[in-house]
């Protein structure tokens, strides 16, 4: 019942859903990332998967800047 992927976790973002959803309160996302880096065999699993490395992040690390309220 601890950690990251406990069942308190009602939501699950890709790194574009979780980008957009800062993006729609005013922030312009400028990357993402993983906090923890992908190891060689989730580089390697990601070539299997069509590219779709953030399969593997268990974390996301958003960078963003302020440029207001949207509406």
């Amino acid at each position: 019942d601890r950690g990251v992927m406990d069942r308190t976790h009602f939501r699950w973002f890709t790194p574009e859903t979780y980008a957009e959803m800062f993006s729609r309160t005013g922030f312009e996302v400028v990357e993402t990332w993983p906090i923890v880096p992908l190891s060689t065999k989730q580089k390697a699993l990601t070539v299997l998967t069509g590219g779709r490395a953030h399969l593997f992040w268990r974390q996301i690390c958003l960078e963003a800047v302020w440029r207001g309220a949207k509406g």
